[in-house]
């Protein structure tokens, strides 16, 4: 009997340090107060940059960490937000150093160049330097908001930037921007979008959504949205799965009706969602505690705080969530370490060989989504369908992607084929498990 209970307390202890909880990123750092800047998972690497070790790079999922001697320069240069498409890393830097520029690597950040042709000075008057607001990169185009009174603009690698009259239009001036394949969304009063990098646009109907400063999001096919509805009042969670012609809206008052230390209702600073899993990082709403995320099991509906094994000094919020392959989540605090947390399970899958790549997807089984590694960026499209050959789900627009994300949620269990195809039409497929 003794033995049965302390194999029952080992396995909790072990299953807690894994799941539900957040551990040490692993990476090195003994400085605190050196603030944490942009964070993303590319092509199976993790991109880091902190104030102390400049950026970081690991390419076995946070096990290990290498320091590269990137040369990004300038006096304390910080590095906001890291973006990629094409094997291209892209990066904005902070504005008080002047040295606001974008800036690209396509060495994995050992060597960085400035992408300036065509860019506007400061507005104010750092020497002419530009400085960015927010950047974001896919297929082979690139956004820019600047630092000016006409601030969006998009353009090809290689060309110079060209200022979007739609962007820059009154009411369709974006919140946020966020890509599917080739598909740029972005969120003015109502969301709209390009295939061929802003030289043209369409409206949807958005049946279903009427609000603003909507930050965007997506997992899978699906396009997730948390807007206000209406000013000072509380955030909403809206989804679409027709590219924004019809929205779902899901009440999240429950978290969002409460209010930070500045009596400002919630608001993500940043979010991440994984089938009926959603992660929510809003301002403090007392000093000297861990940053304020809290976690929802049942798609918004009830939510806790999810703090356990995070700082409490020195940390004033979260900017960035980022999910790796091997199950876990990752987050970005202000200041301190990052942390994960174990949220899905092994990636041991059987492969299928493309004639340049493999097809893995996880997890398999699983009850809410798949991961699909996409072989070489070459994939088009992907159908899954049943055992009678019905297509359940549909993505199309992957092309350049090498990971999508598939949400299966409300498909019934069974087993289930996947098929991807090129552009060549060839199909290859794999196998899945809905449970």
């Amino acid at each position: 009997m003794k033995n049965i209970v302390l194999l029952v307390l080992l396995t909790i202890i072990i299953y807690g340090n894994v799941f539900g909880q957040w551990v040490d990123g692993g990476r090195a750092q003994d400085e605190p107060l050196n603030g944490n800047g942009g964070i993303l998972v590319y092509n199976g690497n993790i991109y880091f940059w902190n104030g102390q070790n400049h950026f970081q790079i690991s390419t076995d999922n946070g096990s290990t960490w290498t320091d590269p001697k990137d040369s990004i320069g300038g006096a304390n240069p910080h590095v906001k937000k890291i973006v990629a498409a094409q094997n291209r890393l892209y990066a904005n830097l902070n504005f008080g150093t002047g040295n606001g520029t974008p800036i690209y690597s396509e060495d994995n950040g050992i060597s960085w160049t400035a992408d300036t042709l065509g860019a506007p000075g400061h507005a104010l008057g750092w020497g002419g330097m530009p400085a960015v607001s927010d950047i974001y990169t896919w297929g082979h185009w690139l956004y820019v908001k600047w630092d000016q009174p006409v601030p969006y603009s998009i353009k090809s690698f290689g060309s110079p930037y060209l200022f979007d009259t739609v962007m820059n239009n009154g009411a369709n001036q974006p919140s946020s921007v966020i890509a599917k394949g080739d598909t740029l969304f972005a969120a003015g009063t109502k969301i709209y979008y390009t295939t061929d990098g802003g030289a043209s646009w369409v409206f949807p109907a958005n049946i279903g959504f009427s609000g603003y400063g909507g930050k965007l999001f997506v997992e899978g096919s699906r396009l997730y949205m948390i807007a206000y509805r209406a000013f000072a009042k509380p955030a909403y969670l809206y989804y679409s799965d027709d590219n924004a012609e019809n929205w779902t809206e899901v009440d999240i008052t429950s978290l969002t009706t409460k209010k930070d230390i500045a009596g400002n209702l919630l608001f993500p600073s940043t979010y991440f969602i994984k089938g009926q899993k959603i992660w929510f990082a809003a301002g403090f709403d007392h000093f000297n505690s861990a940053p304020n995320i809290f976690k929802s099991n049942d798609f918004g509906k009830t939510w806790a705080s999810d703090t356990v094994g995070l700082p409490s000094s020195y940390v004033n919020g979260a900017t960035g969530f980022v999910y790796t392959d091997d199950g876990y989540l990752w987050v970005v605090p202000s200041y301190n370490n990052i942390f994960k947390q174990k949220i899905s399970g092994s990636t041991d899958i059987a492969v299928t060989t493309f004639e340049k790549g493999k097809i893995r997807v996880v997890p398999n089984p699983s009850n809410n989504h798949f991961t699909v590694s996409l072989p070489d960026g070459t994939i088009e499209s992907f159908e899954l369908r049943d055992i009678l050959g019905r297509v359940v789900v549909l993505g199309k627009d992957l092309f350049g992607l090498n990971f999508y994300d598939i949400n299966v949620t409300g498909v019934a269990a069974g087993s289930y084929r996947l098929f991807l195809k090129n552009k060549a039409d060839e199909f290859q497929s794999v196998s899945v498990v809905i449970e």
